[in-house]
């Protein structure tokens, strides 16, 4: 392990950001699942990573190189209390510094000195493992060693798995199983290590028996050894996948001032810059080790031309930046010194490297955000009862993506504004958030879709009913205003058979018309109703089913009768009487 005592010169000074992507059982991430995966980092060897920009120099530099509302993000400096949507947590892993990182090849051994390693969670659904390591050493500084420990230093699982040559175009390549004898040895390191003090050994991969021991129980690929210590918290209870496949991003200072000379010059013949047909610059910008991966001078200097910021080639330095890479060379840091410009390793260390974890962070919620639409798409809106719920949590977390991650631009300085565009162009960022936030609209447009759809079913369904009792009702109020209040008794249990009929028939015609629109339902329901409004005048005509005279109307002779008795009474004379007031006793005269 390295001797953090050691007065060391740096050679080159590489970070490996590894992109990944995590969700829960159901495939879709929720501020519920962010909280409970900060919970369980906390409990295995993390530390909440608090950025106090007034604690450095370097920290006070990198904050205030990127706009205020840039640099809350970035740092999370926003209170929870103040906005109540803290969404982003940085962690720094405890005990790390001056551990070994080792590359193991065939016929050496990189031993990188960590410096830290950091991991990034982001609400939206990904986050990002960094390692941050330092070369000091002399022996494995030279511009192939650095072409190595960028290429075999990135990789977090096999690419591919070779084919025995002579199986090639026979049958048997479609049966060949042996994944453990055709590993790339081209693209593989033999073996990675971590070493940690929290761990007695040494996390080791190697690759042997790959697929044998890949696969757990769910189906899920297991992290790589290396990896392990710092994800397992999280790969315990949610799915990890990696963004950019089986690599990781590459952000890289060398210094070589014999290169950076020459890459300064020009072609003598053809008067063009030396860096658009070197080889060793486009292998460096393109993380390739051995052979260039493109085999065409012109097409070589058309892709170099248009990764590269040489703002600065007269002084020495460029700016590589694909996809997958974000490299700077300059001169050696003690030429750096002499000329009052080391301070072009901290930009990368700390302001460069910020820019291109943001860019990276966009590229991974662009893909999580993608994946949750396809994977709501693909959703039974009347089996899952959330569906819409779903729906509006992607847009409400797009909509929190939009003002807080995805930034169009970061700084005011010039060259800052270059390389983020430039980040932003190679990765085609721009053209995936503008599909991105055309899949959301239609998504969204689906949705509404299926809710008025829905609102129009049970609209339906209401003027299914509204169909179905209109004819009965409108035949039971013609029934009551003409015929029920004056039946003869006699009537009365045939007429209600008779309006029993025509309302169960008039309904029953009247649902298969509303279902069928068939015009046969729809003249038996004319004729019913016709029915129904020419029974009660029948019914009201019929001699049969008049009504019974009123009992009042029966006795009314007797009453006449009884009436002349007590008028004949009354004329008759009365007696007369004499009242003596003095002795109070009635006397006849």
């Amino acid at each position: 392990m390295p001797n953090p005592k050691e007065n060391k010169e740096l050679y080159s000074h590489h970070i490996f950001l590894l992109p990944f992507k995590w969700s829960n059982k159901e495939g879709i991430t929720s501020d519920e699942d962010f909280e409970n995966i900060c919970k369980a980092i906390k409990k295995d060897h993390w530390e909440e990573d608090g950025f106090d920009f007034t604690k450095s120099v370097l920290n006070y530099n990198e904050y205030h190189y990127f706009y205020r509302y840039v640099s809350e993000i970035l740092y999370d400096q926003s209170s929870k209390k103040e906005t109540g949507d803290n969404q982003i947590k940085h962690f720094n892993y405890k005990g790390a510094e001056h551990c070994s990182y080792l590359i193991d090849l065939e016929d050496v051994t990189y031993e990188l000195e960590i410096d830290s390693v950091l991991l990034h969670l982001y609400y939206t659904g990904v986050g990002v493992l960094s390692f941050h390591l330092l070369n000091y050493s002399l022996e494995h500084s030279s511009p192939d060693d650095i072409l190595r420990i960028n290429q075999f230093g990135r990789r977090v699982f096999p690419p591919f798995f070779n084919m025995p040559a002579d199986k090639v175009g026979t049958q048997a390549q479609f049966e060949e199983d042996g994944f453990q004898n055709l590993l790339p040895k081209a693209e593989l390191a033999k073996a990675f290590r971590v070493k940690l003090p929290c761990f007695k050994d040494a996390f080791e991969e190697r690759w042997e028996g790959y697929m044998e021991d890949r696969l757990d129980k769910k189906g899920r690929f297991k992290l790589q050894k290396n990896l392990e210590p710092f994800l397992n918290a999280i790969n315990e209870n949610y799915e990890i996948k990696p963004i950019l496949d089986d690599r990781m991003f590459v952000v890289c200072w060398y210094g070589n001032k014999k290169i950076a000379d020459t890459l300064s010059g020009n072609e003598k013949e053809e008067n063009t810059p030396v860096y658009l047909s070197d080889e060793w610059w486009f292998k460096y910008v393109h993380v390739d080790a051995q052979n260039i991966s493109i085999q065409n001078k012109k097409r070589q200097a058309e892709i170099i031309e248009k990764a590269t910021n040489a703002r600065w080639g007269g002084y020495g330095t460029f700016y590589g930046i694909t996809d997958y890479s974000f490299v700077m060379l300059t001169p050696e840091l003690a030429h750096l010194r002499k000329v009052d410009a080391a301070f072009l390793v901290n930009h990368l260390q700390t302001m460069y490297y910020k820019m291109a974890e943001l860019a990276l962070v966009q590229r991974a919620t662009v893909q999580q955000f993608s994946d949750e639409i396809a994977r709501i798409s693909k959703l039974d809106k009347q089996e899952d009862d959330k569906y819409s719920q779903k729906v509006n949590n992607l847009q409400k977390r797009y909509i929190r993506f939009v003002n807080r991650i995805y930034f169009r631009e970061v700084t005011a300085q010039i060259q800052g504004i270059e390389l983020y565009d430039k980040l932003h162009e190679q990765s085609r960022l721009r053209e995936q958030v503008e599909g991105l936030k055309q899949e959301i609209q239609e998504l969204h447009n689906y949705t509404m879709q299926v809710i008025e759809n829905e609102r129009n079913s049970r609209l339906e369904q209401l003027s299914l009913l509204g169909t179905v009792f209109l004819p009965p009702s409108l035949i039971l109020a013609l029934f009551g205003v003409s015929v029920l209040g004056e039946l003869n008794e006699s009537c009365t249990v045939k007429v209600l058979f008779l309006l029993a009929g025509l309302i169960v028939g008039s309904s029953f015609v009247s649902f298969c018309y509303f279902k069928k629109r068939s015009i046969w339902f729809g003249r038996l329901l004319l004729m019913i109703m016709a029915a129904g409004i020419i029974s009660p005048i029948c019914i009201s005509r019929c001699e049969q089913c008049q009504p019974d005279p009123p009992r009042t109307d029966k006795e009314l002779p007797l009453l006449r009768e009884q009436l002349r008795d007590i008028q004949e009474k009354m004329q008759k004379p009365a007696i007369p009487i004499v009242t003596d007031t003095l002795n109070h006793k009635i006397r006849k005269k």
